[in-house]
């Protein structure tokens, strides 16, 4: 730690408190494990509460992160997709008649800024897109077509509303361009080059990627996509995004609740630090799953945990980052 100008003392003070924290209730805070990097640089590796490094965890939402990852790696290596790629002409390559205009005007960025418009809301439990009833119907095995069918209740682009929908016909676009399944598209463009597994990807009934969340990867691998947009898109020398698609992903184009912002897949906020701020882009994940880059500190910084559907999910960047970690990262600059 003390290479790359992290304070040794306050990391041990905050891993114990960790280890000290008693389990009194199913509110309480349970952190699996903490990792740091900085300069590109693995400096701190815990595990807690039966999790080891060589364990797939749960990521949650935090692959709808990859997904936008995904698709600036796929426009990097010249795979014909972008913001302004229509959804329901890919998808269905004729429109048909009386197709609600708005559907029509459905753009993979509205997908990826969760803005695309279908009755989806995952905290509305009748919202017929919301994720836990598509999952749990069984008259549709093909979710690509059962989210083209939704109903609109909004114009594209007019209002985020979290739907994990949104992201999972996102790959579907992806996927369709690029002529190639996503987990095949994933290892060949990421995996392989950020040397990343084992993985595994959640698939849908009909077999394809499912990317609104569910993935299990090692926490050191997944952390791996916070190093990549805290190095502007380069893993190594190798260049994985273009900085341009780094800074799409990561600026705060909506507002997601009082402190949180929300880019192409990505959460964003901002911390104090030694009497500044510093802005940090995040992939977020119920139960705790939290891999964070903050760029101007050449930091990355993961969490995974089990506090799922409950408020001490939100702790490790409300609390422990602010807190407990900026205040032992030393002032480079």
């Amino acid at each position: 730690m003390e290479e790359v100008g992290i304070s040794r003392a306050g990391i041990e003070a905050f891993i114990q408190r960790l280890i000290d924290a008693p389990m009194k209730s199913v509110s309480a805070s349970q952190i699996h494990s903490v990792l740091i990097a900085r300069g590109g640089k693995l400096v701190v590796e815990e595990y807690f509460h039966g999790h080891h490094r060589d364990m797939p965890h749960d990521t949650r939402s935090a692959a709808k992160s990859l997904l936008a990852a995904l698709v600036g790696a796929a426009m990097h290596v010249g795979i014909k997709v972008g913001e302004s790629t229509p959804v329901y002409e890919t998808m269905l390559g004729k429109l048909p008649e009386g197709l609600d205009p708005r559907k029509r005007a459905m753009t993979l960025g509205h997908l990826l800024t969760m803005t695309g418009g279908h009755f989806c809301d995952d905290n509305n439990d009748d919202a017929p897109g919301n994720e836990n009833t598509m999952q749990d119907q069984e008259r549709e095995p093909d979710w690509y077509r059962f989210i083209l069918a939704l109903p609109m209740d909004r114009t594209p682009g007019e209002k985020l509303v979290y739907c994990s929908v949104d992201a999972h016909l996102a790959g579907g676009v992806l996927a369709k361009v690029a002529g190639e399944p996503l987990p095949e598209l994933f290892d060949r463009l990421m995996a392989r080059p950020m040397r990343m597994g084992p993985y595994h990807v959640l698939l849908s009934p009909t077999g394809d990627g499912y990317m609104g969340g569910g993935s299990q990867f090692l926490p050191r691998d997944f952390m791996k996509l916070a190093q990549l947009m805290a190095n502007d898109g380069k893993w190594g020398e190798t260049r994985i995004l273009s900085s341009e698609w780094v800074r799409k992903s990561g600026a705060a184009l909506r507002s997601l609740g009082k402190v949180q912002q929300y880019g192409y897949l990505w959460n964003s906020a901002e911390y104090p630090y030694r009497g500044r701020t510093v802005r940090a882009i995040f992939a977020g994940g119920n139960g705790g799953q939290i891999f964070m880059a903050i760029p101007e500190l050449e930091l990355a910084i993961a969490f995974t945990g089990g506090n799922y559907a409950d408020a001490a999910l939100f702790i490790p960047q409300r609390v422990l980052v602010p807190e407990h970690i900026l205040p032992a990262v030393e002032d480079r600059r």
